[in-house]
């Protein structure tokens, strides 16, 4: 849905086939005892989750905070020897080696608490002994690059900033906010949470690591750079 937000009969058309399918699902609740599911974007106001009624949004719940990552404990714990290993290959000390690894590949949050590493790029390192950025090389941003030419404001993609609830959530057109977008796909996450006054939430929102500002900030030279090139001289 996302890489066809600015495509709307293909996006009418995916958004229809979820749906059924998610109906279909809920036609056989007497067999199913629980159903996660993961890299699910949020549209308020969209009718894709109608059929499966009542769904319980963990998304931002502190209590499942490290569920789709690795944790700092889980990663000394349970890949000691491929810690080891690239300490010998590269040369480094397991703590120089730690200490880059949270670098490139951790940060991802929820809560502004737990901070996760991505389990793809981690991975991946261990099996290659080389940083890389192996998680944003899966795909391109396709659907970031039409919201940046459709919006042309760099600042408004690079810039941390800080939000509520409501603005971490799309509408599910074209016009969702770039704060949402950026979220949703990965390329922010929380860093802090504050409780104001109101007592409402508010989250303040970077990129989450090496990995990930690197490669993207140099998406977004590359096409500004061609923006420039094409542009009449």
């Amino acid at each position: 849905m996302i890489d066809n937000l600015s495509n709307r009969e293909v996006y009418v058309e995916v958004k229809r086939t979820l749906h059924d399918f998610y109906q279909a699902v809920k036609a056989s609740d007497e067999h199913l005892r629980f159903v996660f599911l993961a890299g699910v974007s949020q549209f308020s106001g969209e009718s894709i989750f109608a059929g499966l009624n009542k769904l319980n949004d963990i998304t931002m719940n502190a209590k499942y905070a490290s569920i789709c990552g690795y944790t700092q404990e889980e990663l000394e714990d349970n890949f000691k020897e491929y810690i080891e290993s690239v300490s010998e290959v590269m040369g480094m000390t397991k703590e120089e080696v730690l200490s880059a690894i949270k670098k490139w590949y951790n940060g991802y949050s929820w809560d502004g608490k737990t901070f996760a590493y991505n389990p793809f790029s981690t991975l991946l390192f261990f099996k290659n002994k080389r940083f890389n950025e192996y998680w944003f090389e899966t795909g391109t941003p396709t659907f970031l690059i039409k919201q940046i030419k459709k919006k042309d404001d760099l600042e408004s993609f690079v810039e941390s900033r800080e939000v509520g609830m409501s603005s971490l959530k799309g509408d599910g057109s074209d016009n969702i906010e770039t704060t949402a977008l950026l979220f949703q796909t990965g390329y922010l996450t929380i860093k802090k949470e504050e409780i104001g006054e109101d007592r409402r939430a508010r989250y303040a929102l970077d990129f989450p690591n090496m990995e990930v500002r690197s490669a993207f900030l140099s998406s977004l030279m590359k096409w500004n750079k061609q923006k420039d090139n094409e542009s009449p001289k």
